[in-house]
Parts: structure tokens; sequence; C-alpha cells
């Protein structure tokens, strides 16, 4: 069956892990102290950390944490690749000055922006589903090497927050309810096998995105040895 939406994840699907790691990240980790300890911090970044104080989690921010103990554990998830949402809102807030101040643009795999084109000519829906949150999604995708992106997704961006986790088949079902398509007719692609597990199902079609990986064999009689 031809899909009437193709969701996308972003990190190795649609954008190299490198970039993401070794410019992403340690932008963040540079300036991530200075954001939380910032007195004119931004407001959200002060709301998300309060409700974290308030949650009922293991790992939480201690309500009588300073803002340099809060700054520390902050780091540690970012460097855990944590995806919980005050460190998902403080990345948002670095994230958008670095592309908006300094000329930052994403680098998204060459093929990526013909084939969109091919799609949304076929009028197939076009969408993105990822841990960054929506914010950090729209910023990625309105600075590319090829211009803005934005235009080809229509608001149809998907996190944490407005969809729920990556891993859970209900997270898939929500979106396909949002959009007011069976699952079957949405097809996901992602580089994550438990992510693809998830849409699978939950009736989604499904396409195993490989990038950077090491050579493949589907069976022991299929392994070539040598070089």
């Amino acid at each position: 069956m031809k899909p009437k939406m193709i969701l996308m994840d972003i990190e190795g699907t649609m954008v190299p892990l490198s970039f993401v790691y070794q410019k992403l990240f340690p932008y963040a980790e540079e300036v991530l102290k200075q954001c939380i300890c910032d007195p004119d911090a931004d407001p959200e970044i002060k709301k998300a950390i309060e409700a974290e104080r308030d949650a009922d989690r293991e790992g939480n921010i201690p309500k009588g944490a300073s803002l340099e103990e809060v700054a520390a554990r902050l780091l540690n998830w970012q460097r855990e690749d944590s995806k919980l949402k005050p460190l998902k809102i403080v990345q948002e807030h670095i994230w958008r000055h670095k592309f908006k101040e300094e000329g930052f643009f994403t680098d998204v795999y060459g093929e990526v922006k013909a084939q969109l084109d091919i799609w949304k000519e076929a009028d197939i829906r076009l969408a993105i589903y990822s841990s960054a949150t929506k914010g950090t999604q729209q910023i990625l995708f309105d600075n590319t090497q090829h211009g803005s992106l934005l235009d080809y997704f229509e608001d149809r961006f998907y996190d944490l927050e407005n969809a729920g986790s990556k891993k859970s088949p209900q997270s898939y079902r929500k979106i396909a309810e949002d959009q007011n398509l069976k699952p079957e007719e949405i097809c996901f692609l992602s580089d994550m096998t438990d992510e693809l597990d998830a849409a699978k199902k939950a009736g989604f079609q499904t396409r195993h995105i490989v990038r950077e990986s090491h050579r493949q064999a589907k069976s022991y009689d299929k392994i070539s040895l040598g070089s």
C-alpha cells in the first residue's frame, strides 16, 4: 500500500549522528551552565527546572539544589543522552541562539531534499518525530544547507510532549489519530530498531534506514568472508 504520510526520525535518518554528537552537543555543553545560572534566563527554562524539582521520579532535581547543581545534573543528563523535558528545553534555547546569532546550519544527508520533493509532488504528507522538542525540530529544518525545509512538513512536528515515547506503540497510534489516518497509511523511517518495532506494533509501515553501520547479513549462509 502506498502510504499517505511518511513520518521521519531525525538523528541517523535525515541528519548524520556526527552532526548531533560532534557539533550540537559539544556547543550545548560549553554554554549550558551559563544558560542555567543567568539571572535573566528564559522563563520557560526556569519553569521547566521548577517542575522537575517537584517531579516524583528517581534522579530528579532535588528541591533544594542550587543552580550550579542543576546545571551539573543537566550536563550529566546530556552526556547520558537523556530525554528528560528540562534538558530538552534548555537545549532548544541554546541551539536557537546558535543558529540565529552565529549563522549555524543543519547538515542533512545529501539526497534528503530531492526525495522530499518527490514525495511532496506525489501528494504524500511529510512529518517529523523526534525526542527533540518541536521547537528544536523547527530550528533544525529552518536552517539547513538547502535553506529552510519547514514548508515540507506544514507544522507536522511530533515530540515526546505531544506524542509520547518513541518506543511506545501508543505514541504512533496517537500520531495516526491526530492526522486522521489509519496506522497502515503511515510509513515510519528510522535508524533505531526499537522505534521501528513500536511503530510496527501500532500497525505502521516501517523502513529501517541504515546509514552508519557494520556490514550486514540476514543469515549465516549469507555471510561473505573477506574484504
